[in-house]
């Protein structure tokens, strides 16, 4: 199976719905889904591209971890949770944007994106995970939300290209480790 169209009418896409659909290349998300389920799209590493579409509130945990080939994500404008691990190990994933509704990032969401260089946050994300950046070899310019009040442990470990990062003036705490092994 390389290519799949889901029908207008779906909800939901369970937990492990297309794990290890290796050969899984394009995939049409409707306009009508509003939740992907932990590791829906897990270790499918020909799919390159992705639209949430507008009407998904909620990513589930490592949805798409292992996604190698995965280089292009647009996330819908109602999106409030990202799960732990989302984008992990997406190695070909090079610029994502936060929407405007999502609060908290959880762990581990973008951990070995080697590729990253840019990530666009909106002033409402009040929370970060911890490790969230973990391994993101590329990443080198970060402005972090105005509301963010704590730098959690991990967070930019192993950043070895991070030269630049414009901390809010919120911040009250730096967490163990947060800049470990970081240029």
């Amino acid at each position: 199976m390389t290519e799949i169209e889901l029908p207008g009418t779906l909800l939901h896409i369970g937990d492990d719905a297309f794990y290890d659909c290796t050969q899984l290349t394009t995939i049409t998300l409707p306009s009508s889904l509003t939740k992907l389920g932990h590791r829906a799209f897990y270790n499918c590493t020909k799919l390159a591209s992705i639209n949430i579409p507008d009407s998904v509130e909620a990513l589930g945990d490592d949805v798409f971890k292992a996604c190698y080939s995965l280089q292009t994500v647009s996330l819908g404008a109602n999106l409030t949770a990202i799960g732990d691990g989302c984008f992990s190990h997406c190695v070909k994933l090079t610029n994502i944007v936060i929407p405007d509704r999502v609060t908290h990032l959880g762990e581990h969401i973008f951990e070995y994106c080697s590729n990253l260089t840019n990530i666009e946050f909106h002033d409402n994300v009040k929370q970060l995970g911890t490790y969230l950046f973990w391994g993101c070899t590329s990443l080198n310019n970060v402005k972090l939300p105005a509301a963010v009040t704590a730098l959690p442990g991990g967070c930019f470990i192993d950043c070895t290209s991070l030269e630049n990062i414009e901390l809010p003036q919120s911040l009250l705490t730096i967490d163990r480790s947060a800049f470990r092994n970081t240029s």
